[in-house]
């Protein structure tokens, strides 16, 4: 079972913390992934935990890293990255 972890400031990341999914600062994840026992998703917007910092966990961590970065510049509602968390971590987020 994977762990996930996000890293943001909005009301999605608000809502990924009631859901029981912690958010961090983007300084902390590399900690998060050297001490972790199985795979971590991280859920982010690319401005908290820059697209720099996610390519160099990606070739540090390899499989062991799956980032899940929204966009921003769409304004997605948090209704909708909901669900698109949800299907692209194939988890059911509670309310």
């Amino acid at each position: 079972m994977a762990e996930i972890v996000a890293c943001g400031k909005s009301g999605l990341y608000d809502f990924l913390s009631f859901s029981g999914i912690p958010v961090v600062g983007a300084e902390e994840i590399d900690h998060i992934l050297a001490s972790a026992t199985d795979t971590v998703v991280l859920v982010t917007d690319g401005i908290s935990c820059s697209t720099e910092l996610i390519s160099d966990l990606e070739e540090k961590y390899g499989t062991k890293f799956v980032p899940v970065v929204l966009d921003p510049k769409q304004g997605v509602d948090v209704s909708s990255a909901r669900r698109f968390v949800e299907r692209a971590l194939g988890v059911k987020l509670d309310r």
